[in-house]
């Protein structure tokens, strides 16, 4: 669909540009190639953009931690402490900033992501990020459980 998108795009501009027949200075590429490659590269670095846009904001369903891994090691090598406000997320590399926005609500918590999750089933269903229990408290979603969020990088990690 992008790829359709795309060809669309440049087919409409390389149709609205006037013919011209003449080749630059200094060149032995026709103005209609020349063209092309600027649209070429228009298109590839809004495409870039958006792709960097996706990887710094997502959408999904918010789990969090039960308090029986209060202790235990996480992926960053720190001690899970369910009063941090800290998170895991699947990708996005450790030590990674991120805020939490509940979408039915507004409220919104900055977490560090300092472990890896989820998996299975839980990302299956939507799940795209897993809060501490002190982080789901504060936005407000210890009844249900879940709840739809936005989360978005604030300062990317190290690791």
């Amino acid at each position: 669909m992008k790829t359709a998108a795309r060809m669309l795009v440049a087919s409409l501009i390389l149709c609205a540009s006037p013919a011209v027949h003449a080749e630059p200075l200094g060149s032995d590429e026709p103005v209609s190639a020349s063209i092309a490659s600027s649209v070429a590269t228009a298109v590839a670095s809004s495409t870039a953009a958006a792709s960097a846009v996706a990887k710094t904001l997502q959408t999904g369903l918010a789990s969090y931690y039960a308090r029986g891994f209060e202790g235990m090691r996480t992926a960053s090598g720190e001690i899970f402490r369910h009063a941090s406000n800290i998170a895991a997320h699947p990708t996005w590399p450790l030590g990674t900033l991120a805020r939490v926005t509940h979408v039915a609500t507004g409220r919104y918590v900055d977490v560090r992501i300092m472990d890896r999750g989820p998996f299975g089933a839980s990302r299956r269903k939507g799940v795209v990020i897993d809060l501490s229990q002190s982080t789901a408290r504060e936005l407000g979603m210890i009844r249900s459980g879940i709840a739809k969020v936005k989360v978005e990088v604030l300062e990317w990690g190290k690791h």
